[in-house]
């Protein structure tokens, strides 16, 4: 037998297992002579190979993430994809849309081999929910008090709280009465009576999402005031004496002058 034209060594019987690409020709000689087979080229055909990996990533529940492969080989490939090592009914394609948590794998088919890439993972991310919602507050006028919230999910989660207004939410700007508005604790400082029977709710923001609490009330009693009349005494023929009081209970700075309390 020989390769390219060269003879090769130990190749003396009608049969030679090829191992190496090139073209081959056999030399059978009797005692007539020599005659030389046609030549047989051998060509190597491509093993299957995967040349780009799928990669794995955290998804927000109802999302779905798009699993890639690239591979080469003899023929037409075929592709068959996995979760957690089982074969996934239809995922037979070059990609697949992962919605579950789970380990991926691709098993590619072709002329020459079949070979698995690397197992990925996909990982669903918590919805931003809340996990203690808000009460209502009833104070007395004058007094402080807070809404708080509690709330999970994932990343960084933002908080607005927002007061109801004519049959819509507008969002609170901090201020002297209202304080904390973009954290899950608002302090409300010493209100206006005016705030009485408002309803308040806080949008929860986190990467899978916005969560919104249930809406609470702020109810804002009258404060106590207390006005007593100062004892006068005269002497029989004088004069009456003026008449005087001092009062007890204003809030928020407020006195007589400025309070809108009026009587006899």
């Amino acid at each position: 037998w020989k390769k390219n034209g060269t003879s090769i060594p130990g190749a003396t019987t009608n049969v030679y297992y090829a191992s190496g690409i090139g073209s081959y020709t056999l030399d059978v000689t009797g005692e007539c002579g020599t005659i030389t087979s046609n030549t047989a080229d051998v060509t190597l055909k491509a093993a299957t190979v995967i040349t780009a990996q799928p990669s794995g990533d955290s998804i927000c529940a109802g999302d779905s993430h798009r699993l890639t492969v690239s591979a080469s080989g003899e023929g037409t490939l075929t592709y068959q994809w996995r979760e957690n090592g089982a074969a996934i009914d239809g995922a037979t394609f070059d990609n697949y849309n992962a919605r579950d948590t789970g380990a991926y794998s691709v098993f590619v088919t072709g002329v020459c081999g079949s070979v698995t890439s690397d197992i990925v993972l996909v990982e669903l991310n918590p919805a931003t929910q809340i996990a203690q919602q808000p009460v209502n507050k009833t104070i007395t006028y004058g007094d402080t008090t807070q809404f708080s919230i509690a709330a999970t999910g994932t990343g960084t989660l933002t908080y607005k709280w927002q007061v109801s207004s004519n049959n819509a939410w507008f969002d609170l700007a901090a201020g002297q009465e209202f304080a904390s508005t973009t954290a899950a604790s608002m302090n409300i400082n010493a209100p206006a009576v005016s705030n009485s029977g408002s309803t308040y709710q806080c949008v929860v923001t986190g990467v899978c999402g916005d969560a919104v609490s249930n809406a609470v009330t702020l109810t804002i009693n009258k404060a106590p005031l207390t006005v007593t009349a100062q004892a006068k005494s005269r002497v029989y023929g004088d004069a009456n004496p003026a008449l005087t009081f001092v009062y007890n209970g204003f809030r928020r700075n407020e006195n007589l002058a400025t309070s809108g309390v009026t009587g006899d």
